[in-house]
């Protein structure tokens, strides 16, 4: 059996011998079997009948007997009996023997990321006490190794220090004297830092102590680590790494390259930045790959143990740091902990209150000061590290506590798209017991469908509050929801025609109606879609906004694009009549289709007034979308500088408030504007950005613009075939989606081109159907170009002059963005 040594200590099981500052103590056989079965066991409680099993095996003993024996052990310890340091009572239960290990802790031999500044600041700190002052897991103990590096350091572990005395008595074992009274001088001869590990319990009376021991040693330095603050110390604060630290200590600790690998950014987020975290999920990741770790600990990142024998218990896991660190906490601050992981995402303390009962909101500083959770001073929003979320949900929360939850997302507005999905997801996946909530929850789904699409699969969520529908009224408006999230919906479609067949309600046969017209839309028989859609609006009155989408859009697909406008405008009136924000939406829609069709007079005017309607409401996310718009018509134009400045503005909105969906669409606009100004690296980096943020969501339409955006980089770079490629994979991602492929095609018929394979490229061109407008006019100069490589110079520029009418007629000036690249090469080419 290995020796074990705690505090002063020594028991060597072997040769049977105990030590207390390196002299021998004698203890009789009973007293040294059940040190050694406390020893064995250190900072656990161990019963008094396991004790007597193991120093009286298989013999009867009077019930004193064992307190004897105690009594022995702690007289070998040095332990006053009456205020014990070392061997401790368990009420009715048993005793529990304090490990308070000296550790020789040493720089990290297996390398050590990040803390630079952290770490000079340390090693420059004078006499006195500093306090290193974080989270569980945020590595303050390895940063002190780390900064007193070459430096004598006398360590000593007051975990379980829950007294000044008791962590007096410590340091003098430490030290290796017989009682605290003799610290200050004994120190005043020795040249050590005094490193006081893990103070959390003592953080409030430290610095008094260590006053007491600096007026006999005003040379000594002493440096604590510790979760809560240290009153009276001069305090070093950690934060997080950063996402770039912490991907190189991923990989130092799994030893291999991670970058770019299928599951990284996931595990990256689940561990917040603590070193803790990254240094287990490194170590398991030596033999996984990180797609299949991520897979392994998605809502269950706390529970995940270091393998390493050497860790500290409160070290093992992140649960155990979280343990350690709720010790410090009331039971009242432990439940409130609970109840707040009823937020997928982030949470304000209005909304603690609302939620977890009024009061939570005041709480929550609490909560910070034990770092458990992370606060966004730009929003005044808070949320729970991944882990402690995860360790959270697995104890029981109050009753009550999920209705309230649902309602609470039914009717809040003013968060991140991301979190609102994230929210609603989680309050739609439980059961829902209002009527009014469910639909609410479905109302919240329809307006996430303008950042998320089909991309999140939300029509998931709708399905599961359509089956806990009462009556037939509310099933069939949640089937509509599911119908609209969903993009196809022939299920939904058909049920609701079963639905309309035994039901009376008028609110159920236009419902029907209405799916009727969008399925035939979707077959491409817009007549009878457009005929449908008419009837929905008089019998459905509702809904009639809603028809009137339907009505548009066959308008448009007939080509009576003018008709379209003036229902746009009635959709618009409409709106006006129910709410600002509903009015701002199809002011919106109003401007989309005004560019789509060539309308284009009255676009700068409608978004800014869908932006200053925004804003009146004070929902800052519903400005992203007026916005692009606004950097899309200023680039149609050709006011660069403008398009550029208004998608900026959009993409700082949209990081602050994590929407990663149009982050990734605006990322990409800008990329197209660097494209412009032959800034390929510039463009490169944007795009690598775009594609990351775009996936983070499933948007694969823009995935796909983006490949095919890549794709163009490569090509101005000389290698066109790289183009091909990556066009190739584009084409393949945005399967779907009538622009992203054509975008795709498009780039492939130029790389084609370059590489004077004509019949590739018209191939590609022939196959793009019913493009948009700008879209078209873009294959329009490509065409001309084609042309005129396959020797028909004369078609080539009554195409090109074709192409630069119908650019003029949709009010597309060929030097704004969507056209400029085009109609230069064509021009280039034709000689024009």
């Amino acid at each position: 059996m290995t020796r074990i040594g705690w505090g002063v200590f020594e028991l060597d099981p072997a040769s049977r011998l105990f030590r207390r500052a390196g002299v021998d103590v004698d203890l009789q056989p009973r007293a040294f079997e059940v040190l050694l079965a406390l020893a064995q066991r250190l900072d656990q409680a161990v019963s008094r009948d396991e004790l007597l099993a193991i120093a009286w095996a298989g013999t009867k003993v009077v019930d004193n007997a064992l307190t004897q024996v105690i009594r022995k052990v702690r007289q070998a310890l040095g332990d006053d009996p009456e205020e014990p340091t070392w061997l401790l009572s368990v009420p009715r239960f048993g005793y529990r023997l304090r490990g308070t290990p000296v550790l020789a802790r040493t720089p990290a031999t297996d390398g050590y990321v990040g803390r630079t500044a952290e770490r000079e600041r340390l090693a420059s700190e004078g006499p006195g006490l500093v306090a290193v002052v974080g989270p569980g897991g945020m590595g303050k103990t390895r940063l002190v190794a780390e900064a007193l590096r070459g430096r004598p350091a006398l360590w000593v572990d007051l975990a379980s220090a829950d007294t000044p005395a008791s962590a007096a008595s410590f340091v003098a074992h430490a030290l290796g004297l017989p009682g605290p009274r003799m610290v200050g001088p004994a120190l005043a001869g020795r040249s050590e830092v005094v490193v006081l590990d893990t103070v959390d319990r003592v953080a409030g009376e430290l610095a008094e102590l260590v006053s007491t021991w600096s007026a006999d040693a005003p040379q000594a330095l002493f440096v604590a680590t510790s979760r809560v603050p240290v009153v009276g110390a001069r305090s070093l604060p950690l934060g997080p790494l950063t996402a770039e630290e912490a991907a190189t200590l991923l990989a130092l600790r799994c030893g291999r390259a991670v970058t770019g690998d299928a599951g990284l950014d996931h595990l990256l987020d689940s561990a917040d930045g603590l070193p803790l975290a990254l240094e287990i999920l490194g170590v398991r990741a030596r033999y996984l790959s990180l797609m299949d770790l991520d897979r392994r600990i998605r809502g269950r990142s706390s529970t995940v143990e270091d393998p390493r024998p050497d860790r500290p218990l409160r070290q093992r896991s992140l649960g155990a740091s979280i343990e350690a660190t709720l010790a410090l906490a009331t039971p009242a601050t432990r439940r409130l902990l609970v109840s707040l992981a009823v937020f997928e995402a982030s949470f304000r303390p209005n909304d603690a209150d609302e939620v977890v009962g009024d009061g939570a909101g005041w709480e929550l500083t609490t909560l910070g000061g034990l770092g458990l959770l992370v606060f966004d001073c730009a929003r005044g929003s808070h949320r729970l590290l991944h882990a402690v979320r995860d360790w959270a949900l697995g104890e029981p929360r109050p009753e009550g506590l999920e209705d309230r939850h649902a309602r609470w997302v039914g009717h809040t507005l003013d968060t991140p798209a991301t979190h609102r999905l994230r929210e609603c997801m989680a309050a739609a996946s439980r059961p829902v017991a209002d009527r009014e909530v469910r639909l609410a929850l479905a109302s919240r789904l329809l307006q996430l469908k303008d950042h998320f699409g089909v991309f999140m699969r939300v029509d998931s969520a709708a399905c599961l509050l359509a089956d806990q529908a009462t009556d037939p009224d509310e099933r069939a408006s949640h089937l509509v929801a599911v119908m609209i999230l969903e993009n196809y919906g022939t299920g939904a479609a058909a049920e609701l025609r079963r639905l309309a067949d035994g039901s009376e309600s008028l609110a159920v046969q236009s419902a029907a109606d209405w799916a009727e017209g969008r399925m035939l839309f979707l077959a491409q028989r817009h007549l009878e879609a457009l005929a449908a859609a008419e009837r929905a609006i008089e019998q459905w009155p509702d809904r009639k906004l809603l028809a009137l989408n339907l009505v548009i859009d066959c308008l448009r697909a007939l080509g009576r694009h003018e008709e379209a406008v003036v229902r746009a405008r009635e959709r618009v009136a409409l709106a006006r009549l129910r709410s600002p924000v509903a009015e701002a939406h199809t002011l919106v829609n109003l401007a989309r289709l005004g560019r789509a069709v060539g309308q284009r007079g009255e676009v700068k005017a409608q978004l800014q007034s869908a932006i200053n309607l925004f804003r009146s409401s004070d929902l800052r996310y519903h400005l992203l979308d007026p916005l692009n718009l606004l950097g899309v018509h200023a680039s149609d134009e050709g006011d660069l500088t403008s398009a550029e400045a208004h998608w900026r503005d959009a993409l700082a909105l949209a990081v602050e408030l994590g929407d990663r969906c149009h982050q990734g669409h605006l990322e990409l606009n800008l990329a197209c504007l660097a494209l412009l100004e032959n800034e390929l690296d510039s463009a490169d980096s944007l795009l690598r950005k775009a594609l990351q943020a775009s996936a983070s969501v499933n948007d694969r339409e823009n995935q796909a613009r983006v490949l095919a955006a890549m794709g163009s980089v490569f090509r101005m770079r000389g290698a066109p075939e790289d183009g091909i490629s990556l066009s190739s994979e584009a084409l393949a991602v945005g399967a779907r989606g009538v622009a992203c492929t054509g975008v795709a095609r498009l780039t492939r018929a130029t790389c084609a081109l370059d590489l004077l394979r004509f019949a590739e490229a018209r191939a590609d061109l022939t196959a793009i159907a019913n493009p948009p407008v700008w879209l078209e006019l873009q294959m329009g100069f490509l065409w001309a170009e084609l042309l005129h490589c396959e020797g028909d110079p004369a078609g080539a520029r009554v195409r090109f002059d074709a192409t630069c009418a119908a650019a003029e007629r949709a009010g597309m000036p060929v030097r704004g963005a969507s056209l400029v690249l085009q109609h230069g090469a064509a021009r280039k080419r034709l000689g024009v």
